[in-house]
């Protein structure tokens, strides 16, 4: 990505190829844009990882809590890693198990069901943006 960065500068400063320059800069913009949101994504799964987390040791096993989190498998890990964390991780496992969720159902189901609901800003608000609750529980 920086290499990118630099390749495009040097070609613009030479002058005599601005179309190598262009690409090395798109490349480079590319690059960042995916490294911001995978690191958005991130703190999104830690946020919900930290609130499953918080209801687990607060109310035990919260089914309902527990199915809004089972559509995307990237919400899954992080329900089953805050369930290991706080002493629940056979019943969970179990339960999403029986939901019919195994380990190769990777995409969620929502863009299974409807694929252009990526683009739209519920996605986007949902996936990248989740809100710090200050009690840590889900809102229901």
């Amino acid at each position: 990505m920086i290499k990118l960065g630099v390749s495009a500068i040097e070609q613009f400063s030479y002058g005599d190829n601005c179309w190598t320059g262009m690409a090395y800069g798109f490349g480079a913009l590319v690059s960042s844009g995916i490294a911001v949101f995978a690191e958005f994504d991130a703190v999104s799964r830690f946020r919900q990882y930290q609130r499953a987390k918080k209801s687990f040791i607060d109310k035990g096993i919260d089914y309902r809590m527990v199915d809004m989190m089972l559509p995307s498998r990237c919400q899954r890990d992080a329900l089953q890693v805050a369930a290991n964390d706080s002493g629940f991780r056979e019943e969970v496992a179990i339960y999403i198990s029986k939901r019919g969720y195994r380990w190769y159902n990777l995409l969620p189901d929502f863009v299974l069901k409807n694929p252009s609901y990526i683009f739209t800003p519920e996605f986007w608000k949902t996936s990248f943006f989740v809100k710090k609750n200050g009690n840590g529980n889900f809102k229901f």
